[in-house]
């Protein structure tokens, strides 16, 4: 099916964990992304393609080596990216918020510049996010896929989970990771989805005063990667705002409990304003 992982006793213990997968160091400058239990072959194969054609297309992402299966579930395996991710480097040195925040936006712009034929649609995608969010009312969720019906298309390659965790600081520049929800679509909607994991996202954190800092530090990146983004790409604020209620809608398909009830305020009061 692929290179053979040889995984031993030790790299059985994952070094990083997500919601879909698992990553392990395979050794040899390997690491293998293994998906859960629920998310099969599919979803590996899928990631393999959009691999290679990041690679074709010149994108500062990891090389794609192979499939593998272990115990029953699928994976692929990757060149392995040495460096500490953005965040790592923003939670040791949060004086450089706005250096990296300034980085994380041009690093978005570039991706944007490169079109991929064949990914799927970011309108779909986000239009089957907010069909089956379990926590949006009929009334909202109507309201949203109205909006949604009014935006544009594009043809941007859009990441769908670009955050500081994602963007791996190499020697040779820096490396975006997870690319399992990438599609075709408008930036803007690439950038909404951004902002708002990175307004509602700390609020995973269960400890208040740690919460609070990763609030405000979040708060001041966030203010700078957008103005940089805005004056780099010419980005339109009142359709960024547009943008950034219907991913707030669609956010609420990952039933993140401890982000619930403020998406809902956001997109209940954003809804709210474009109807007034």
């Amino acid at each position: 099916m692929g290179p053979d992982t040889g995984m031993t006793e030790h790299a059985a213990r994952p070094m990083a964990l997500g919601r879909t997968a698992e990553i392990f160091d395979i050794g040899n400058g390997r690491v293998l992304k293994l998906f859960r239990s629920g998310w099969g072959r599919a979803s590996a194969e899928r990631e393999l393609s959009i691999a290679r054609e990041l690679e074709e297309a010149g994108v500062p992402a990891p090389r794609a080596l192979g499939m593998e299966q272990q115990d029953g579930r699928y994976g692929v395996v990757f060149e392995k990216i040495v460096g500490p991710s953005m965040w790592e480097v923003l939670a040791s040195k949060p004086w450089r918020f706005a250096a990296k925040a300034r980085q994380l936006a041009s690093l978005h712009v570039g991706l944007h510049s490169k079109p991929i034929p064949g990914l799927p649609s970011c309108l779909d995608d986000l239009r089957s996010e907010i069909e089956h969010a379990p926590k949006l009312s009929g009334d909202l969720r109507s309201a949203a896929l109205k909006l949604l019906d009014q935006m544009p298309t594009g043809r941007a390659l859009c990441h769908g989970d670009l955050h500081p965790g994602n963007v791996i600081l190499t020697s040779q520049g820096p490396r975006v990771i997870d690319w399992a929800d990438a599609t075709s679509g408008h930036p803007l909607a690439d950038v909404a989805r951004t902002i708002v994991l990175l307004r509602f996202g700390p609020l995973q954190e269960r400890i208040r005063w740690k919460r609070a800092l990763v609030l405000t530090l979040a708060g001041l990146f966030l203010n700078r990667y957008v103005a940089h983004y805005a004056r780099l790409a010419g980005a339109d604020r009142d359709r960024l705002r547009r943008w950034e209620i219907i991913s707030a809608a669609a956010r609420l398909n990952t039933d993140i409990p401890a982000e619930h009830d403020a998406l809902l305020k956001f997109v209940r009061r954003g809804l709210g304003q474009q109807h007034t």
